[in-house]
């Protein structure tokens, strides 16, 4: 066991020795940054901080394969050719007898214990918690594995992933997930008719409820050229109550006029999202 988990390293090993080298001889050089990456370059620690012109970063050199090597691609085929395989086996005998006194027992435990069975295993069988045997009954199921609380409409039929917790985009559900500029390359490719669009932390870097602040709080820059770009489809649906200040906010930070809807709980947004689909 322990020898394979040596030849698997060598591998990455290898990339990781050939960057830092080749970092080492960039620096002696008094060369370009090979790498630059980080979170929003700016303070307060808020979505882009207090600079919004300088949102998180991401270069690579050119050659850099990162988690799409060659080796990568085969552990993830690995895994998707042998887990099922996998799971028949533990369902059908349960745990091979070397490891079953130290894995998948119950009662008292250093190890943590799976929050759905009870049962102590290593992180190596833990994923947020749960045991791979719990997560694969559960996705079966057609359930999130990792949340009680999530409806069975959350749960992609297709790929057997939880549209909430996993971070999950499918097509075929027409559900997609990403930042201020897919969302506005979505709306250019989809040509919507009606866009909603939360404001606290996701137009703006306000947070539950603030009331937003020229000078300290800013616009999503992807989401102001949606504004523009959609400005009859466009409306903000939000559990902010401070409507004219956030009006008086959009204008400054250069958004088009757009409607503002304030809803507070226990009220639904759907109560003015329903009506708008509706009237086409």
């Amino acid at each position: 066991r322990h020898l394979n988990l040596l030849v698997g390293c060598l591998s990455p090993l290898r990339e990781c020795r050939r960057w830092l080298s080749a970092v080492e001889e960039a620096a002696e050089a008094g060369t370009t940054r090979l790498f630059v990456a980080g979170d929003g370059r700016g303070t307060p620690a808020v979505r882009y901080g207090a600079r919004p012109e300088k949102p998180p970063a991401f270069c690579v050199p050119q050659g850099f394969l990162g988690g799409s090597s060659t080796e990568d691609q085969r552990c993830f085929q690995v895994l998707k050719e042998f887990t099922p395989e996998m799971h028949t086996e533990l369902g059908r005998n349960g745990w091979p007898e070397h490891i079953c006194h130290r894995l998948g027992s119950s009662g008292s435990s250093s190890k943590p214990a799976c929050k759905r069975c009870d049962r102590h295993f290593s992180a190596l069988w833990l994923s947020q918690g749960v045991c791979v045997e719990c997560e694969a009954a559960a996705r079966a199921a057609g359930r999130c594995p990792f949340s009680m609380s999530c409806q069975a409409a959350w749960f992609c039929a297709h790929q057997r992933r939880c549209l909430k917790c996993e971070t999950h985009s499918c097509d075929e559900c027409r559900f997609s997930r990403g930042d201020g500029e897919h969302v506005a390359q979505l709306a250019a490719h989809l040509q919507p008719s009606h866009v909603f669009l939360d404001f606290d932390r996701t137009l703006a870097t306000t947070r539950s409820g603030g009331m937003p602040v020229v000078g300290k709080d800013s616009v999503d820059e992807d989401l102001l050229s949606l504004l523009w770009g959609h400005q009859r489809a466009c409306s903000i649906l939000t559990r902010n109550s401070h409507v004219k200040e956030i009006g008086t906010f959009l204008a400054a930070s250069g958004a088009p006029d757009v409607p503002i809807h304030s809803l507070k709980r226990p009220r639904s947004k759907t109560e003015v999202i329903l009506p708008m689909l509706e009237a086409g």
